[in-house]
């Protein structure tokens, strides 16, 4: 569990290296192409879907979160981390950013969802699923009607796969050793 919101890519690397080792986590990559920046949870989870043993974690919500909260039921996740574009206060400083699901305040996400993160999550832990819930938001600067994404989502999206290839590799590696000592 984290308290506070990350910003670096070394701390970030860190806390999905173990986050993506349980069996029980998954990733909800949230968005829709309909919206500019809104698209670059879906984007980020393209690029991952080819990495074999992620693609398994992997849950593409188009048009929001709330159009996956059966798979994520049914495949009992209780760790989830949810990507998806985001709008934070101004003076961030960074592109990317993980959170818990329950530091998020009104607003504070870009969607075109109608119904707000937590709740969902709240629904899903009534479910017995999602116990921990973490937002990995990617900062969006062009919500407008249209195709393609910013030059700050672009970098971004980027950046986050290059944390999760990085976590994911760690993981790997630490189920290697144990392997070994076995």
């Amino acid at each position: 569990m984290i308290t506070k919101v990350l910003f670096s890519a070394k701390e970030l690397a860190n806390f999905l290296a173990d986050f993506l080792c349980s069996d029980d986590s998954g990733i909800a990559c949230v968005g829709t192409e309909l919206r500019r920046d809104d698209f670059v949870g879906l984007n980020v989870c393209e690029a991952l879907s080819g990495v074999r043993g992620l693609r398994e974690k992997i849950i593409e919500c188009p048009y929001g979160l709330e159009n996956c909260l059966e798979e994520i039921v049914d495949r009992k996740i209780k760790r989830l981390l949810v990507i998806d574009a985001a709008l934070p206060p101004k003076d961030l400083g960074a592109l990317v950013f993980l959170t818990e699901i329950n530091n998020i305040s009104a607003g504070f996400i870009a969607t075109t969802h109608n119904i707000p993160v937590p709740m969902l999550i709240n629904y899903l832990r009534m479910n017995d699923v999602a116990r921990e819930a973490y937002l990995l938001g990617i900062v969006a600067s062009d919500l407008s009607f249209g195709e393609g994404l910013s030059n700050e989502a672009l970098k971004g999206a980027e950046l986050t796969q290059k944390i999760i290839f990085e976590a994911w590799s760690k993981c790997r590696r630490k189920r290697s050793r144990k392997c070994l000592k076995v």
